[in-house]
């Protein structure tokens, strides 16, 4: 909980604010321009303007009004909480800290003019630019997954928490629920999220209705983060409610039915069904060639063309930052010199993804990103 305390306050700091309209005046080139208000991009805007004494301008361009937060999303999940408490407007930014928010989606860099094309079709020039998109869903790596979410039928743990009341709303219709969560193969956003998640839902089961089932339906071997901890926490709080399933990799669903299919492992039925697909670093980072894993299966990787294209770009992914904190060592790893070698953890992550060393770091999929 400590985890979500802190994204709570995060959020509150660096979003404060009251309902508003974000700017219909476009400038035409600022100081740093940032792509995305998400925890990383609004906040990135934030104290740029704070340590520099409010001297530098910048511009943030976010589609939406207002962030919603997906991590505590989890309480709305649980009846905790109402979608309006986890929800903060963009327009603090402006009114507290002088930021110009551009309601728009970014739909191009040129990196050569350093200039960002909005979709509505005006220009904003830069001479920093921040890319923080979050993630997109790969929707289509699921056969069905995408006319089974447009219905309502089925529900995907989306961009920045924009439906997380669907999943609630269908458990709490059905007297005895099986709610169905699949996982996706590690890497994706937030390793501990859908486990969080689960946990969630089984504190509202065991309350509200103590004969329902959560199905934990994880394409990985194991669990990818805090494995002793969450596994722990089932066995002595959710026993009977909370049934584990690794190596089962979801490749298509029929929301009619109440029907997961996977790669190997037998159809799951279930009255709620929460699928998460894949998931890639936003489609303007991979537009710019800052993704450095490829987007699909047989894809090539954009890894040698992003370091001849930004030689200096820094990549912070979402996995990374989330996972060195809780590692003692993080903040003292050795830098890497030639009669230093890189310590063990991080060779063997370069062999292959590890689930069970939490300090190796993990290639990015995700952002934020700082091109200079």
């Amino acid at each position: 909980m400590q985890r979500r305390h802190f994204l709570h306050s995060a959020a509150a700091v660096a979003l404060l604010g009251t309902a508003g309209c974000a700017t219909t005046s476009i400038p035409s080139k600022a100081r740093v321009v940032v792509i995305g208000g998400g925890y990383g991009g609004a906040t990135a805007a934030r104290y740029v303007r704070l340590l520099s004494d409010h001297k530098i301008d910048v511009v943030l361009i976010e589609p939406n009004d207002a962030f919603i937060s997906c991590p505590l999303s989890n309480l709305v999940l649980g009846g905790s909480k109402q979608i309006a408490d986890v929800t903060t407007p963009y327009s603090g930014l402006a009114r507290n800290h002088g930021i110009t928010v551009v309601k728009d989606t970014a739909a191009s860099v040129d990196t050569q003019r350093k200039t960002v094309t909005l979709a509505g079709g005006a220009t904003i020039g830069y001479d920093k630019l921040v890319v923080s998109p979050g993630v997109d869903l790969l929707m289509d790596s699921i056969e069905g997954l995408r006319a089974a979410n447009a219905s309502g039928r089925c529900c995907t743990r989306g961009r920045r928490a924009r439906r997380p009341w669907r999943c609630a709303a269908s458990s709490r219709r059905c007297p005895t629920a099986a709610y169905a969560l699949t996982i996706p193969e590690a890497p994706y956003r937030c390793p501990p999220g859908p486990y969080e998640r689960a946990c969630r839902v089984a504190w509202y089961f065991k309350n509200h209705k103590p004969r329902s089932k959560v199905l934990l339906l994880d394409a990985n071997p194991d669990v990818t983060s805090k494995g002793p901890l969450f596994k722990r926490v089932w066995a002595e709080q959710y026993r009977g409610i909370i049934e584990y399933r690794p190596q089962h990799k979801a490749t298509a669903v029929d929301a009619r039915a109440g029907v997961i299919k996977f790669e190997v492992e037998d159809d799951v039925k279930a009255q709620v069904l929460n699928v998460l697909p894949s998931m890639r670093a936003g489609q303007i980072a991979v537009q710019a060639g800052l993704n450095n894993r490829p987007t699909t299966a047989g894809a090539a990787s954009t890894s040698s063309a992003s370091s001849r294209r930004w030689p200096r770009t820094c990549t912070c992914s979402a996995i990374r930052s989330r996972s060195r904190p809780a590692c003692p060592r993080a903040a003292t790893w050795p830098t890497r010199t030639a009669s230093r070698p890189r310590p063990r953890s991080w060779r063997s992550s370069r062999a292959g993804p590890s689930t069970r060393r939490r300090c190796s770091p993990t290639p990015a999929t995700a952002s934020p990103t700082t091109a200079t």
